[in-house]
């Protein structure tokens, strides 16, 4: 009995190392918040992702909040928090303020998940920073993209008045003599 007990526990913390892993190389964590006691508790992968240390827990909803960046948290609130009476996933995309100043930008995912009759939400946080940044960049591109359009639709025109101009400033030039008072003039404007 000794044995398997001990064989269990083994497989046991292969799992949980198997799954910390996961939750690492894929940048994400889990939580659990009750909204009876305002606690929240999550993986120990989620402290590094808004810039505490591994393992670190916020004592409540608030210490948490205060993390998440101030245009934010309303929105986090009304969202993840305030989800309980949802029969869905809900989700929100958030950033939050590391301890260096510097912004993460995080998704939550969360779901009801009554225990022992009370409402408890839970979920996943991943860090979606690198695809925010990427989609800003996306965007950028496409707005240069669309300039260089812009610019080239101008120029496009322009050249096109440029031809009209010059092909009547020849007109006029031919039906006029060459000793004519006007040519010298005709003559700059050809040149410009």
């Amino acid at each position: 009995a000794e044995a398997a007990l001990a064989a269990a526990l083994a497989a046991r913390e292969a799992r949980e190392a198997r799954l910390r892993l996961t939750l690492e190389a894929s940048r994400m964590g889990t939580w659990e918040y009750t909204p009876a006691t305002g606690a929240l508790a999550w993986s120990e992968t989620v402290g590094p992702l808004v810039g505490m240390p591994r393992g670190w827990q916020p004592a409540d909803e608030a210490q948490f909040l205060a993390l998440v960046h101030e245009d934010d948290r309303d929105r986090l609130r009304a969202t993840s928090f305030g989800a309980l009476g949802h029969d869905g996933v809900v989700s929100a995309e958030y950033r939050v303020v590391l301890p260096d100043g510097s912004v993460r930008h995080l998704q939550s995912r969360g779901a009801a998940q009554p225990v022992h009759g009370e409402p408890r939400l839970v979920g996943v946080v991943t860090d979606v920073t690198e695809r925010v940044q990427l989609e800003a960049q996306l965007r950028q591109a496409q707005k240069m993209e669309a300039v260089g359009q812009l610019a080239g639709g101008v120029a496009h025109d322009f050249n096109n008045l440029l031809t009209i101009i010059g092909g009547n400033l020849g007109f006029v030039r031919a039906d006029l003599p060459p000793d004519h008072p006007a040519q010298s003039d005709l003559s700059e404007i050809a040149h410009a």
